[in-house]
């Protein structure tokens, strides 16, 4: 071991709870959910937002609409002359049965500081484990936690530049070969999962986070690359722009504008939100 951190404080979220947690509350408060359905186009006219069309023709007339799309963001922002600057990155992970152990708190490898490099380091200072060169184009970030139901979760190999959005045989390799050899008796449980999935970072590596990008009734919430805890945030403070609510912190920094250099619109009047996500 070259080094450690440790916080008494570091946790982790079970992300399927929190998708369900969050959508029980959106229609508790009265929201109408439509599942499954994917928006293919944004309807707009003479510079304002009029709805969103889905895959199977119908629209849906609204005079606000929040593209929060991930990385598929710019599939609809293209058609009206928007777009934002991105690189994609495949994320993979893997989980578990139930496991007779637990792991007190989240556990990364010494791999993840090529991810973060500490100021002052070069990451080539952070060797790369035998296993990272079955593929050497991967990126390997060694983290490992426990889930509620007992299940493990594990990995993660990452691709930049990668919009395949299925587990890669060579990640998975890295994973279980690393982890079972950081923890043996994880070597002994029954894969119960394999995913990937798709992030978008921009330039500055900052969301986007505009209510007036230049259509009127258009906002954006797009281009996160950590959405865990930045994600829910962005969804209050846009919330919060559309309502005209005081503002519990300021999003001009984030403004599409910064990568354009364009001016805004007015502030969009909230009729629906309608959030769109391609992926799995």
């Amino acid at each position: 071991m070259s080094g450690a951190v440790w916080n008494p404080l570091d946790a982790h979220q079970d992300t399927p709870l929190l998708v369900r947690r969050l959508v029980a509350a959106f229609s508790d408060a009265g929201g109408r959910l439509i599942a499954p359905a994917s928006v293919t186009a944004i309807e707009v006219e003479t510079g304002r937002c009029r709805g969103v069309r889905l895959a199977d023709g119908d629209v849906l007339a609204c005079a606000t609409v929040v593209v929060a799309c991930g990385p598929w963001s710019n599939e609809l922002l293209a058609p009206h002359g928007l777009g934002v600057p991105f690189q994609w990155t495949r994320f993979e992970a893997a989980s578990t049965g139930a496991a007779p152990f637990r792991i007190g708190r989240v556990v990364a490898g010494q791999s993840l500081f090529r991810f973060f490099t500490p100021p002052g380091m070069d990451a080539a200072a952070f060797p790369r484990d035998p296993s990272e060169q079955i593929r050497p184009a991967l990126g390997f970030t060694e983290q490992i936690a426990s889930m509620p139901d007992g299940s493990i979760q594990f990995g993660c190999a990452y691709e930049i530049g990668s919009s395949h959005d299925q587990p890669t045989v060579a990640g998975q390799a890295m994973a279980c070969s690393i982890m079972s050899r950081n923890f043996p008796a994880l070597s002994e449980l029954p894969i119960t999962r394999q995913w990937a999935g798709l992030v978008a970072q921009t330039p500055d590596g900052l969301p986007v986070i505009d209510a007036a990008c230049g259509i009127e009734g258009l906002m954006l919430n797009t281009g996160h690359f950590f959405g865990n805890l930045a994600g829910a945030f962005s969804g209050k403070l846009l919330a919060e722009a559309a309502t005209r609510s005081d503002a519990s912190y300021d999003i001009t920094p984030f403004a599409l504008n910064r990568f354009t250099g364009r001016g805004h619109a007015v502030r969009p009047r909230l009729s629906l939100a309608v959030f769109h996500h391609k992926s799995g």
